[in-house]
């Protein structure tokens, strides 16, 4: 019987990788004895944030990078309206937002990377600068119609959609004058007519204005009870109304003497 020991020194590891080997005992005849070896890396890599928010006048935000080991970086999104410059040496990267005059947000990616390390990603996000606003959310008409005017603040190109308005509601916008004219013509029926006015702008919440015309009808009875004696008789009401009208008939009831 051969006793014996084996010293395995591993020198230290500066890189950032994990490095591996095998060390194999082998004797003559019998199944080899297989020995793995694992070093984990030394390296590391961190940002001072991971996400990064810009207002719509835009400005420069600097983010730390703390490593031992080279990094690059990438950015995926920013297009023209990002500006990111990594210094190594300095340890940042400066990330500038230019201004957004557009209604919309908008988003980008920005990773930094280095061999054998999770990457570091930072989400940028800059908000849009657009607004939309009506003077008014309800319209509310008499039977005779009129025209109203609803007035809209924006700084972004707007449209109209109106829903219900059927040919008895007129709606003209002017986005030049920053105005709706909303036309109702006269009701002359009886019943309560609605339509909804929508206002849209790309990224930005609709503004939607209700619009209601009451009816011109009306119904009336000259009488609402009728006494009769016990030889009876015939009894006339008069009806006034703007509408068709019917008249049913309940079977009455016998008292008993």
């Amino acid at each position: 019987m051969t006793n014996g020991s084996i010293k395995v020194e591993a020198k230290p590891n500066t890189g950032s990788e994990t490095r591996k080997a095998t060390i194999t005992v082998s004797a003559t005849g019998l199944p080899d004895q297989v020995i793995s070896v694992t070093q984990t890396g030394s390296g590391f890599l961190n940002v001072s944030t991971t996400s990064l928010l810009y207002n719509p006048t835009g400005s420069t935000q600097t983010v730390s990078v703390s490593s031992n080991v080279e990094w690059t970086v990438t950015t995926e999104g920013g297009g023209d309206w990002l500006v990111v410059t990594p210094d190594a040496e300095a340890g940042n990267i400066k990330v500038e937002a230019k201004p957004n005059t557009g209604s919309e947000t908008r988003k980008a990616t920005i990773t930094v990377s280095a061999s054998g390390l999770p990457d570091q990603v930072i989400s940028v996000t800059q908000t849009g600068s657009g607004y939309l606003n009506v003077s008014t959310t309800s319209l509310l008409y008499n039977p005779t119609g009129s025209t109203q005017a609803v007035s809209v603040s924006s700084n972004v190109e707007w449209t109209v959609t109106t829903e219900g308005g059927g040919d008895w509601l007129i709606v003209t916008s002017d986005t030049e004058a920053g105005s709706i004219k909303v036309e109702a013509k006269p009701n002359t029926g009886s019943e309560t007519r609605k339509a909804t006015i929508t206002v849209s702008a790309t990224g930005l919440p609709d503004q939607v204005i209700s619009v209601t015309q009451t009816g011109s009808g009306f119904l009336n009875v000259s009488t609402t009870s009728l006494l009769y004696n016990p030889t009876g008789s015939t009894q006339t009401i008069s009806v006034s109304s703007t509408a068709d009208w019917t008249a049913e008939e309940e079977e009455a009831e016998e008292q008993e003497p």
